[in-house]
């Protein structure tokens, strides 16, 4: 809970020499991301009165970590990395999380993958347990994954985000109501059976008759697809319009023991 300063010096080994202007990054080794925390320059000279620009960063460090630094450069001056860097620790057995990126940018049906540094205080050794209940503020058909799922102690997650274009509907198409047709198939042949017979009175006469009239009437009704229960046509088709276009601020929550925390990143889908 304790904030602690840094500073890099941006040392021109020149006397008598343009001022150096632009703006230093303080970074975590590491994860690469910068350190958030309120920076202040000053103009100086270093012990052998070369002109220097000397830069400080006051922060709260949540777990042990390395800050290194970077200078950006000006019209006098090029670009620059830190040639060390300065560990710090704390002590207890906290731990915080710490995104290799603050933003994602993707496309409808790409991804994106970003890691996620655990860093412990100097007495932490717990083990956490990503899944995709870890992700929440994903929009919809998008989802997260990470590998390893489980860190123990300091170390770093990957974390993998997909999305879903835009893709066509399955369509459907319902299947014939077999009963009837398999009745009105067999109407015939019951019909050419009872027929066939030689008759010897009139009423096996009209009984012809009426099977005849039964027959018709069966072969008409089971013909009609738009009758209830008759066979039906093709469903028609559709577009999924997949994940949608916007900026999502997206939370990633770990757990160990009772201790839980929480970081966030921004997922933009273009």
């Amino acid at each position: 809970g304790a904030s602690v300063t840094v500073s890099a010096t941006i040392d021109t080994n020149l006397k008598n020499a343009p001022l150096p202007t632009g703006n230093v990054a303080f970074i975590y080794w590491g994860p690469m991301s910068p350190v958030n925390g309120t920076e202040t320059y000053a103009n100086t000279t270093d012990a052998n009165g070369n002109v220097v620009l000397q830069a400080s960063m006051t922060f709260v460090a949540a777990g042990s970590v390395t800050i290194t630094a970077s200078y950006n450069g000006d019209a006098n001056y090029p670009a620059a990395n830190g040639g060390g860097g300065t560990d710090i620790t704390v002590t207890g057995s906290d731990f915080a999380l710490i995104p290799s990126i603050s933003s994602l940018n993707v496309p409808p049906g790409g991804g994106g993958t970003a890691l996620i540094y655990i860093v412990g205080q100097s007495n932490y050794a717990g083990a956490i347990t990503f899944s995709g209940s870890s992700c929440s503020g994903l929009p919809p058909e998008a989802k997260c994954d990470f590998s390893p799922s489980t860190v123990t102690g300091a170390g770093y997650t990957g974390l993998a985000i997909t999305t879903t274009a835009p893709h066509p509907l399955l369509s459907y198409q319902k299947k014939p109501n077999t009963q009837i047709w398999a009745f009105a198939a067999g109407m015939p042949f019951a019909a050419l059976v009872l027929i066939g017979f030689p008759s010897r009175n009139r009423r096996r006469n009209g009984m012809r008759l009426l099977l005849m009239a039964t027959l018709v009437a069966g072969l008409g009704c089971g013909g009609g697809s738009n009758s209830v229960g008759g066979g039906g046509g093709g469903g028609g088709g559709g577009t999924d319009p997949g994940t949608p276009a916007g900026t999502y601020p997206i939370t990633i929550s770990a757990t160990s023991g009772s201790i839980t925390h929480a970081v966030k990143f921004t997922l933009t889908v273009q």
